[in-house]
């Protein structure tokens, strides 16, 4: 589902400013988030789920992904949203409009 507004934001801004030297970040969360990098599909996905409550596992299982690398996305999502837990990513999102 972020994953699919995150595709819309990018039609959106490609409609509006079809300026080749924009930045992925900059067409994916635009210029009002500062310090937030942009976010793989698949970690928009993990956000999305851990948004939703899911635990690391029921992830691994819904995205047909090993534990570990459940984790390591979690972990590399946490990383460039600036954040420590799950409650502080879900919040940062929100705050620069990525949910």
């Amino acid at each position: 589902m972020l994953a699919l507004l995150a595709h819309r934001r990018l039609e959106e801004i490609a409609r509006a400013d079809p300026s080749p030297t924009a930045s992925f970040r900059q067409l994916l969360i635009g210029n009002d988030a500062p310090g937030a990098a942009a976010l793989t599909n698949r970690e928009a996905e993990i956000l999305y789920l851990i948004s939703r409550g899911f635990t690391t596992k029921e992830i691994a299982q819904l995205c047909t992904i090993s534990p570990h690398t459940a984790a390591e996305y979690r972990k590399s999502l946490y990383r460039k949203l600036g954040v420590r837990n799950a409650s502080a990513a879900v919040a940062r999102a929100a705050e620069i409009g990525l949910g």
